[in-house]
């Protein structure tokens, strides 16, 4: 079969001009918007799981629709969602805008569209933070959170994180550095920064993150992939003055609850309040560090509690920590009723 080259342009200038599309403009100050919301989903890997029904679901187009409704309820706020689904091409030869950028300002989605992720580069979020940056409106003195779903952030290494893109490197460095890339250059913080994946709770992420956030919710081990609940972001429309650490608690309890009744791993999540675990951070991260280089750990396997590692015991590591756990009904922690909080890569 022939194919014109007058079509094969006018595809590739066709997708070249895609961009997300602005739908409504409402007059809203900055002033305004009293908080702003960042949701990235990573949707390029495998999110197939299966509720306690036994039905199939995908855990990326379950938060997607959550967020959605946060962003829809959100009358006082400003909400970004970043669906990073995989990207595919056309003729095997032009790459789609498969990626999906939703934009709600009190309540209105106000800009909606495709686009494709940026060339390889320091920054892993290059496309998502230009987008912010051009269409947000948020002044200086708003609350702002960010929260992330997807697989285990590696700690080093990270090359096929997403499998349509498979030389971009995304580890614990990189996710940090495009974290902050939000803030562009800004001193302020992120009040909250939700991880919903599993293992990221430990000293390396911690760091990394101490400091542009104020308050850090993870799990420090496994993370069931229906992920954290995020509906009690709405509690800004009801209190501007909430406490983040609330905020973190109400998200936390919620999750925990319902993974309780529906899944029988175990669970495990945690606040960690960044100005009171800064006075020990410096000390555990070492630790952490000297545990990868002398011990050889198994970095592809879950993390262990790492007050079962040598190295940790006898150390109080527990300020500023305040956590929600259940060991598994069955395995080798199955009898533990206790986590530090902190999560470490076994020894080999």
């Amino acid at each position: 079969m022939k194919i014109s080259i007058s079509l094969i342009c006018g595809l590739f200038l066709c997708m070249g001009c895609s961009q997300p599309s602005t739908l409504i403009s409402p007059s809203v100050s900055p002033e305004k918007i009293a908080y702003s919301a960042i949701y990235i989903i990573h949707a390029d890997a495998d999110y197939l799981f299966h509720d306690e029904n036994g039905q199939a679901l995908q855990a990326d187009e379950k938060v997607l629709a959550e967020a959605r409704k946060v962003g829809e309820q959100a009358k006082k706020g400003e909400v970004f969602i970043f669906h990073q689904k995989q990207e595919t091409k056309i003729l095997w030869l032009f790459p789609r805008k498969d990626r999906l950028m939703l934009h709600y300002r009190n309540g209105e989605l106000v800009t909606a569209g495709r686009y494709s992720p940026g060339k390889y580069g320091e920054n892993i979020f290059e496309m998502e933070t230009k987008l912010y940056s051009q269409n947000s409106t948020i002044s200086d003195s708003a609350s702002r959170v960010f929260l992330y779903f997807g697989h285990e952030i590696p700690e080093k290494g990270g090359e096929g994180y997403h499998q349509s893109q498979k030389n971009l490197v995304v580890n614990a460095e990189t996710f940090s550095g495009g974290v902050n890339d939000f803030l562009n250059g800004r001193d302020d913080l992120f009040e909250l920064v939700v991880l919903s994946t599993c293992n990221n709770g430990n000293p390396q992420m911690a760091k990394l993150l101490h400091p542009f956030s104020s308050t850090l919710l993870a799990s420090p081990q496994n993370l069931h992939l229906s992920h954290i609940d995020t509906e009690a972001l709405l509690l800004l429309e009801s209190d501007g003055e909430i406490a983040v650490g609330q905020l973190a608690t109400t998200m936390a309890e919620q999750t925990f609850e319902r993974l309780s009744t529906s899944i029988q791993t175990e669970i495990s999540l945690f606040v960690y309040e960044m100005d009171k675990i800064n006075g020990y951070l410096s000390e555990m991260d070492s630790l952490h560090q000297k545990h990868l280089k002398e011990t050889d750990p198994k970095h592809f396997e879950e993390n262990v509690d790492c007050a079962d590692i040598s190295l940790f015991k006898d150390l109080d590591f527990s300020a500023g920590v305040t956590g929600w756990y259940r060991p598994a009904k069955f395995g080798r922690r199955a009898g533990s009723d206790s986590h530090s909080g902190w999560g470490c890569k076994p020894q080999s």
